[in-house]
């Protein structure tokens, strides 16, 4: 994602949708400094999947839930232009990540969240 993302720019600018498509690890590509609203108006007509994840201050937080990542404005954006709602959830966790439930609660959690905001 550094420098504007131009190497991958570059790759969708090169190539034909259903061709190169990819996974949209939304968490990923706003870390990398690229908002995610803009990456998907460039280029929403590749997205096959998500990879979602969520941060509050940018540390990476326990469960997908409000924070860092817009993604209520991403289900609109997704339900406007008909895109794939095949999602994998990923909690990684990093050193500053503040644990207060178990693991299978922040997954049962954030299957709640995306049923909620995503409408799956």
């Amino acid at each position: 994602m550094n420098n504007k993302a131009r190497e991958f720019d570059s790759n969708f600018r090169h190539t034909r949708p259903g061709h190169v498509d990819f996974c949209f690890d939304v968490h990923w590509v706003y870390r990398g400094g690229l908002p995610p609203m803009e990456a998907l108006k460039d280029y929403g007509n590749r997205v096959v999947s998500w990879h979602p994840r969520q941060s509050r201050e940018k540390i990476w937080w326990e469960d997908l839930d409000t924070g860092d990542i817009d993604y209520s404005g991403i289900a609109r954006f997704v339900k406007e232009h008909s895109l794939p709602r095949l999602y994998t959830v990923e909690l990684a966790l990093e050193k500053e990540t503040k644990i207060t439930r178990a693991v299978v609660e922040n997954h049962r959690r954030s299957r709640e969240f995306l049923r909620k905001v995503m409408g799956v």
